[in-house]
């Protein structure tokens, strides 16, 4: 029995097969853990960075803050999808560059949020009183503020993951998403 590719759904094959012979649901499956795991690796590590930048400007502020958030504000101007293009024509794309580039490019939303946080917490009681308690500056900044700081990171964490993975989707439509074979 000669099967033809492509061909559609059998017994064996629930989504049919493409034209190479693939089944298409396994496919589907292996291509949803690519998709899945570069969304959340842009996610973790964009928000890692992101809220490094924002507790750095908020809680020291003055300088830091006024020269962090002009750094902020021209990386944040540049065209996105444009500039994330650019860098993959120039350097090629594989899952760690593209996580890379986006977190690179994606890092500075959330640091204006957490910056805000960490502005409207250092100055709150329980800060003041930690340091009257002589504890030290890393500890203030990651067991005081940055608990009671984590609205923005709950709150922006499930629309950024699915950005995530549209933004991949985009990518693999124009051809500079992962490179073929690699489902996604």
């Amino acid at each position: 029995d000669k099967v033809e590719y492509p061909s559609g759904p059998t017994r064996s094959n629930l989504f049919g097969v493409d034209n190479r012979g693939r089944d298409v649901l396994s496919r589907l499956i292996y291509g949803f853990r690519y998709s899945l795991g570069f969304a959340l690796l842009v996610w973790f590590f964009s928000f890692v960075v992101g809220t490094m930048a924002g507790a750095v400007m908020g809680f020291w502020g003055g300088k830091v803050d006024l020269f962090g958030q002009r750094v902020v504000e021209i990386f944040d101007s540049l065209p996105f999808l444009l500039m994330l293009i650019t860098l993959i024509a120039l350097l090629g794309a594989s899952m760690t560059l593209l996580v890379c580039f986006n977190v690179a490019l994606e890092w500075m939303g959330i640091s204006t949020y957490m910056r805000a946080e960490f502005l409207k917490l250092r100055k709150r009681d329980f800060v003041e009183a930690a340091r009257a308690q002589g504890v030290g500056t890393f500890r203030i900044l990651f067991k005081h503020i940055l608990p009671n700081g984590m609205g923005p990171l709950i709150t922006f964490s499930p629309t950024q993951i699915a950005a995530n993975i549209y933004l991949l989707v985009i990518l693999d439509y124009l051809g500079m998403g992962l490179p073929p074979p690699t489902p996604s």
